[in-house]
């Protein structure tokens, strides 16, 4: 059984080219069935974090391939502005 609070330790990797996209910062969850919807990865720092974050990244929950126990493998292309929004 997957514990919600052990996805925010595991950083999240995309199999097509093997790219450490973040760790977990967030989940978006489904509030009438309590499903997961989608990974939310906090956006990465802009030039030291004087000029922001950039945005946060979401991940459908259907492209999660592999939940293992230090990292989630994901099955989407990093250029795919469908599923990440950089």
């Amino acid at each position: 059984m997957l514990n919600l609070n052990s996805l925010f330790d595991k950083d999240v990797i995309s199999v097509n080219n093997a790219s450490i996209l973040g760790e977990i910062f967030d989940v978006e969850i489904d509030e009438n069935s309590g499903k997961i919807n989608s990974l939310i990865i906090r956006g990465k720092l802009r030039f030291f974090g004087l000029f922001g974050r950039k945005e946060n990244t979401v991940i459908p929950w259907h492209c999660v391939s592999v939940i293992g126990e230090e990292t989630i493998l994901v099955n989407i292309e990093s250029n795919n502005s469908k599923y990440l929004l950089e």
